[in-house]
C-alpha cells in the first residue's frame, strides 16, 4: 500500500516501518540485576541435616562447628548441584518427652554457623512435607544470602513443653542458651542464660511460676496452671496468649528479637522460638600459622555433649 504524501512534498518517498522480527529472532529481555539467592536447610529423619542451593564450603563450616560439640562421626556428604548432607551420630531429632536440650543447642549452632556464612532467615517460614505412618513432618527453613554480619549475638531457644507424651501436665517453659563467640559452646561447661533476662522473666511471672531451675545452660520454669494444655481449653486459651504476649514483651525489653519459629523434632514435639540479641562487633578469627586446621582440631578434641533434659 502506497504511503500518502503532502502535495508540496518533493523529497523521496518515506520508507514504511519495518515489521517486527519473528518471535524466535527477538532479543531476550535484559537480565534482572540484584537478584536474590535463596537456599534451604532441613532437619530430616532423626539425624540428618540437608542443604539445597548452599555452597559446600558453607555446609563444611556447619559440620566443623558441630564436630566441636557432638560425638563423632559427623559426616558430610557432597551430592552436587548445590546439595549436601550432614549425618550426625545418634538420633538428635528423635522425639523426647522433655525436649532434648542438646538437640536444641545443635539447632542453634546450625543456624548460627549459617548466619555467619551470610545465610539468614528473612521470614519465619518453613516448608513442610508429611511423612507416612505418622512419623511426623519434614520441616525445612528458607534462607536468603545476605552480606555477612559483623555483629556478635546471644542466641536462645524457647519452648513450651509437657512432661510426657501421655501426660496432661503442660506447664513448663524451657530456654536453651547459646553464647556469642567461637567455638559456640564449651561442651563440658555450657553457659547459663543472661542474668538480666532471667531476672526480668521471674519478675514478670512471679505470681504465675511455681519455681525454676538454671542448669547446664538451660532455664526451666513451671507455671502454677497448665497454659500449654490442649484439654478443655475454652476461654483459658486467652490466658495462655496473655502469657505469650508478656513473654514477648520481656524479651523485647531485654533486646531479644524473634528470628524463627520451627518444629524441630517429630510428632508431638513442641514448637521452638529462636531469639537473638546483638552484644558486640564480631572480631575476625586468628590462629597461629603452625596450628592444626579447625576440622582436624575439632575431630581430635571433640567432647560429647551429655544428654540432659
Amino acid at each position: 500500500m502506497a504511503t500518502l504524501r503532502p502535495a508540496n512534498h518533493t523529497g523521496p518517498p518515506e520508507a514504511s516501518p519495518s515489521p517486527p522480527p519473528p518471535h524466535d529472532e527477538q532479543s531476550p529481555p535484559p537480565l534482572m540485576t540484584g537478584r536474590k539467592t535463596f537456599g534451604c536447610v532441613g532437619f530430616d529423619d532423626t539425624n540428618l541435616i540437608r542443604f539445597n542451593n548452599i555452597p559446600v564450603e558453607h555446609a563444611e563450616s556447619v559440620s566443623v562447628a558441630l564436630r566441636d560439640v557432638w560425638p563423632p562421626p559427623v559426616l558430610l556428604l557432597r551430592m552436587g548441584q548445590g546439595r549436601s548432607q550432614i549425618t550426625l551420630c545418634g538420633n538428635p531429632w528423635a522425639y523426647s518427652c522433655n525436649g532434648s536440650n542438646d538437640a536444641r543447642r545443635l539447632f542453634l549452632i546450625v543456624l548460627k554457623a549459617l548466619f555467619y556464612c551470610g545465610w539468614m532467615i528473612p521470614h519465619t517460614v518453613n516448608v513442610t512435607r508429611k511423612a507416612r505412618r505418622s512419623r511426623g513432618k519434614y520441616n525445612a527453613l528458607i534462607l536468603e544470602k545476605q552480606p555477612t554480619s559483623t555483629q556478635e549475638y546471644d542466641w536462645i531457644c524457647i519452648s513450651f513443653d509437657r512432661s510426657s507424651i501421655r501426660s496432661r501436665i503442660s506447664d513448663k517453659l524451657k530456654m536453651v542458651y547459646l553464647p556469642p563467640g567461637n567455638p559456640p559452646v564449651n561442651p563440658a561447661t555450657p553457659v547459663d542464660p543472661p542474668d538480666d533476662l532471667l531476672t526480668a522473666i521471674r519478675r514478670e511471672f512471679e505470681t504465675h511460676m511455681d519455681g525454676d531451675t538454671v542448669e547446664n545452660g538451660c532455664f526451666k520454669a513451671h507455671f502454677t496452671s497448665q497454659p500449654w494444655s490442649t484439654v478443655d481449653i475454652g476461654l483459658a486459651i486467652l490466658d495462655t496468649r496473655d502469657k505469650l504476649l508478656a513473654l514477648m514483651r520481656v524479651l523485647d525489653e531485654c533486646g531479644f528479637l524473634l528470628y524463627v519459629s520451627h518444629q524441630l523434632e517429630r510428632k508431638h514435639a513442641a514448637d521452638l522460638m529462636v531469639f537473638r540479641r546483638c552484644t558486640s562487633v564480631r572480631q575476625p578469627a586468628s590462629a597461629p600459622s603452625n596450628a592444626p586446621s579447625s576440622a582436624t582440631l575439632s575431630v581430635k578434641s571433640a567432647t560429647p555433649l551429655l544428654l540432659r533434659d
